[in-house]
């Protein structure tokens, strides 16, 4: 996942309302500048938004203020700002595009406290199962699947649980006959949410009595440790939609289903729908899938 990488600036214009701003688009992103500060083709550091900058660093000092707790999106002369373009120093110049500055400038990822049952076991998930991190559709603009038929699922304000079966080893109790009858390991992706998970004035779900709800299935091999997401048009009953349905398990709800990958659908859940639609949504379509994240519900929390 890209937290902060060096960028090459596509454009930068005049922005619309303000003689002192500059708008600055790089990779799917739009960034508030001071006016001439950056020129198109540039390569700088670009701190994508859900970061922490360091607080002891005198590099990340003018950029604080603008990212307490964290890099969100934020609204200036009714233009929208996502992330944090720095230009590069002395120490960044021999670096090539696309490169991972995040640990030598002390830049992580955001992770809301979670209050944590001091019986559960915590630690990576085994087998190699990777951890559940939607990457933003501003990181695939060059890789969209355009005018393709995809499903609106609704991203749920809470934290990531999984649930696995390991054919093979037997860990759990869950999925086991489904699993055997097909002699397949599944790992089910779901958010758990309600009982306080993610306390915010303008989360709905925070005050809901505490569930869980499915949004992707991992399909794993525990002897090569390797495994995909599973995926509508390849794998049908092992689409999480369809499974959840045949398992009577809870899933995310279905807003739209199978319609057209358009700028306007995008533009739809990322700045049209108001802060009482919630964090986002996630689009599901027959490669891959990705979030468009709700600005106004970003901005205000």
């Amino acid at each position: 996942m890209k937290i902060a990488t060096i960028e090459r600036i596509t454009s930068v214009r005049h922005h619309p309302n303000a003689d002192r701003l500059d708008l600055v688009s790089i990779l799917g992103y739009q960034c508030i500048t001071s006016r001439d500060s950056f020129l198109p083709e540039q390569l700088v550091i670009f701190i994508q938004p859900d970061s922490v900058l360091p607080n002891d660093q005198s590099w990340a000092q003018p950029y604080l203020k603008y990212a307490r707790p964290r890099v969100r999106a934020i609204k200036i002369r009714d233009e929208w700002s996502e992330g944090l373009i720095v230009p590069l120093t002395d120490n960044e110049k021999n670096l090539k595009e696309g490169d991972n500055v995040a640990e030598q400038l002390g830049i992580k990822h955001f992770e809301p406290i979670i209050i944590q049952d001091p019986t559960s076991i915590l630690g990576p998930l085994p087998f190699n199962i990777p951890k559940t991190d939607e990457d933003r559709i501003e990181n695939f603009q060059n890789n969209l699947p355009w005018n393709e038929l995809v499903d609106v699922t609704k991203k749920i304000d809470g934290t990531s649980c999984s649930i696995y079966y390991s054919y093979e080893k037997k860990q759990f109790e869950c999925l086991i006959n489904f699993c055997e009858q097909y002699q397949i390991s599944l790992v089910l992706r779901g958010e758990l949410y309600g009982g306080g998970i993610q306390k915010k004035v303008n989360n709905s779900y925070c005050t809901q009595s505490l569930q869980w709800a499915m949004f992707s299935v991992y399909l794993f091999n525990i002897n090569n440790k390797q495994g995909r997401y599973t995926r509508r048009k390849t794998d049908d009953l092992l689409y999480f939609i369809k499974l959840a349905e045949h398992l009577n398990l809870p899933y995310v709800p279905l807003i739209e289903n199978q319609v057209p990958l358009t700028q306007q659908l995008i533009d739809k859940y990322s700045c049209q729908v108001d802060i009482t639609f919630g964090e986002g949504v996630v689009i599901q379509h027959d490669h891959g899938s990705f979030k468009i994240i709700n600005k106004n519900y970003d901005a205000k929390n």
